[in-house]
């Protein structure tokens, strides 16, 4: 199982770069990018976003703060110039 800095790339087009605790991608400074573009870059826990800047491809809006089941949880949205979102 991969333990320390690495990178992963998935056969869906998803990439990892970061690193891994005993097979899984958690720690800090991570990056990671979807097929469509969208990007995080932040902290994993156990393959999953914890903490960082999620941002979408298509419009460059992004949420920052935390998130919970690969969902942004708390935090905020803005726009691809940095202005807070509704």
């Amino acid at each position: 199982n991969p333990h320390g800095k690495g990178e992963a790339s998935f056969t869906d087009g998803r990439l990892y770069k970061g690193p891994f605790e005993h097979g899984t991608m958690t720690g800090d400074n991570a990056y990671f990018r979807y097929d469509n573009g969208d990007t995080f870059e932040g902290s994993f826990i156990k393959d999953g976003f914890n903490c960082g800047r999620y941002t979408m491809k298509d419009d460059g809006s992004y949420f920052e703060g935390t998130f919970k089941n690969g969902q942004p949880d708390r935090g905020q949205w803005y726009d691809k110039q940095g202005n807070k979102l509704q």
